[in-house]
């Protein structure tokens, strides 16, 4: 925790220098959101929204903060932002695809970790989200299936 806020009040200098640093500001709220002052992260998260409008990953940590905070409406928002920007992120499409389940959504839920596993076929974490989905919504022979093709 001590190294997290000194990490903080070195990159408070750097913005007294670059105030307008989007890359900085984004830096504080990954930052806060460590030390779980998720009021701050989401200030600075949006104030780096302010200055890069497109960045895919500053959405993508502000749809997380507001995910940690129950704000689950916002958290959609902006991980939607982030796939409208880069609609093959699989970080988005991957936290999306849990809100969907954990809001019994799970057609859409099962859509989103099949279409990951599309986009990056190599990739065996998709699989293996995909099998634990199956297997939570208890389809254990899909999701040996699934499985199978992450090892």
């Amino acid at each position: 925790m001590k190294k997290i806020e000194q990490q903080i009040a070195e990159i408070k200098k750097e913005l007294k220098e670059s105030p307008n640093d989007g890359d900085l500001l984004n830096e504080l709220g990954i930052g806060y959101h460590m030390l779980g002052d998720y009021e701050q992260a989401i200030e600075y998260y949006q104030q780096a929204l302010n200055q890069q409008p497109e960045a895919v990953k500053i959405h993508f940590n502000l749809a997380n903060t507001f995910y940690e905070k129950k704000d689950i409406e916002k958290a959609i928002n902006h991980y939607m932002n982030a796939l409208d920007i880069k609609p093959d992120y699989v970080p988005a499409l991957n936290n999306l695809a849990d809100i969907y389940e954990l809001a019994n959504e799970d057609e859409k839920a099962r859509e989103l970790f099949e279409h990951i596993t599309e986009i990056n076929p190599e990739d065996p974490m998709g699989y293996f989200n995909l099998g634990n989905h199956h297997l939570r919504n208890n389809n254990s022979l899909e999701a040996g299936r699934c499985y199978k093709k992450a090892i």
